[in-house]
């Protein structure tokens, strides 16, 4: 490696640190066009476009360094990474063991065989490797926390909620690990306990969205009436108003336990926001805010975009009295039905969360 080439490393590996991955992908795509067959520059690089969620340009800059480093596990574990977030799990696998059998011994290459396997559903296998990971590298946080989240996906909350706090143990300050053990502690019902964690979370990363949906979730459920106090209260209602020319007496006393159960359900709930931290309190109220306005713009463009496409084809075909534009309606509007829905979930909703376009 030439000069210029080993202090673009250090400057990009700097900025990496610090997360400031978009300024390193100018310095290492300079010092690739300064020295072309450098492989760990291009690995640099291609793991800088993972992190901006480049991921087919950072499989595609890995794939170029596995010719100048054909002994090296490093391109094929950036590049198994790539295809999981694509999508493309088999393709994952076979680069994730491709890494294993250049470097046996290496961890890292572990956790990325195991996040393969997690992506693929390979639980019991994904176990394992996580198992190898903390065997290879026992006072890494990486191994405890793959284990935790096959353990999610097992529903072993217990063992998941141990893995996580060991992770935390070696690795205080991870937020992601922080926001796993959330989930562990709510898939047990623990639900303070949860939000808790959410909260430590969104404290150590506040721009992730993936913190933010969960700490709302949860708070969400703590204070809210909940869906089967909702269902009791109306089938209590429902019977009330079947009893009332039977017996008018217990359809009166049946409807008000259902309108105290109601009181109670929201009082329980006020005074649960009141006993959470004034961060949460005011998360809270920001998302609800925000959500309720997602879902009236969901349902506005929803019932507009149909209603117009509607008055539109039936203007059209009064003047035309075609079949075939009567035939298109109702394929445009079979159309719209299915797929706004769909446009909606993939790129106007993430849009809305991202902040692009609120």
């Amino acid at each position: 490696m030439s000069a210029a080439p080993d202090s673009a490393v250090q400057q990009a590996t700097a900025l990496m640190a610090v997360g400031r991955q978009s300024e390193a992908v100018p310095v290492l795509q300079r010092a690739i066009a300064a020295e072309p067959e450098d492989a760990t520059v291009r690995c640099l690089l291609a793991a800088c476009l993972l992190h901006l969620g480049r991921y087919a340009e950072g499989a595609s800059m890995a794939a170029s360094a596995i010719p100048l480093a054909p002994d090296s596990a490093w391109p094929h574990r950036i590049r198994s990474l790539a295809f999981r977030d694509q999508g493309k799990g088999k393709d994952a696998l076979v680069a994730a063991k491709e890494a294993i059998r250049l470097e046996p011994n290496d961890p890292l290459a572990f956790l990325v065989l195991g996040e393969a396997q997690l992506a693929n559903r390979r639980l019991q296998d994904a176990f394992h490797s996580a198992q190898r990971v903390i065997a290879l590298q026992p006072h890494s946080r990486d191994g405890h926390d793959l284990l935790g989240r096959v353990a999610l996906r097992q529903r072993s909350w217990n063992l998941a909620e141990a893995n996580f706090r060991e992770a935390l143990r070696l690795e205080p300050n991870n937020w992601a690990s922080m926001n796993n053990l959330g989930l562990a502690l709510k898939g047990q019902g623990r639900q303070e306990e949860a939000i808790a964690a959410f909260e430590n979370a969104a404290r150590l990363n506040p721009r992730s969205d993936l913190v933010r949906t969960n700490l709302s979730s949860a708070t969400r459920r703590y204070i809210g009436v909940g869906a089967i106090g909702l269902i009791l209260v109306f089938n209590s209602l429902r019977v009330a108003g079947g009893l009332t020319s039977v017996n008018p007496v217990a359809a009166i006393v049946l409807a008000l336990l259902a309108i105290g159960v109601i009181v109670f359900l929201v009082e329980r709930g006020r005074r649960r926001k009141r006993a959470l931290s004034a961060t949460v309190q005011t998360f809270y109220d920001y998302e609800t805010r925000r959500t309720r306005t997602v879902r009236v713009g969901y349902v506005a463009t929803t019932v507009g975009g149909f209603l117009l496409i509607l008055v539109l084809g039936l203007i059209l075909y009064t003047l035309t009295t075609s079949l075939i534009v009567l035939i298109l309606l109702v394929a445009i509007l079979v159309a719209w039905v299915y797929g706004w829905p769909r446009l909606w979930r993939r790129i106007v909703l993430p849009r809305l969360q991202r902040g692009q376009l609120l």
